[in-house]
């Protein structure tokens, strides 16, 4: 789609937020705000109820949380140049 759009030199680079480089209470804090405005709205437009998707992010939060527990997020940063 970007060199549709005419682009060059596309590349995609990763951000990798976990928590061995990030703190735990920063990286819960995220899915937190992410569970208490995301479920509702996944309830309706996904397989998945607003009540699943609750417990399935509060697993990832109990995760994090957990100081034997490891969570990552691979964050994809495509940049590319525009010609004109």
């Amino acid at each position: 789609m970007l060199r549709e759009c005419g682009v060059r030199d596309i590349r995609i680079n990763y951000l990798c937020a976990d928590t061995l480089r990030v703190p735990r209470d920063t990286l819960a804090e995220i899915i937190i705000a992410w569970r208490d405005g995301f479920s509702e709205p996944i309830g309706r437009h996904s397989r998945f109820s607003e009540a699943e998707a609750r417990e399935r992010m509060d697993d990832i939060i109990d995760t994090i949380n957990n100081p034997d527990g490891y969570f990552v997020w691979l964050v994809p940063v495509i940049t590319a140049i525009n010609p004109e």
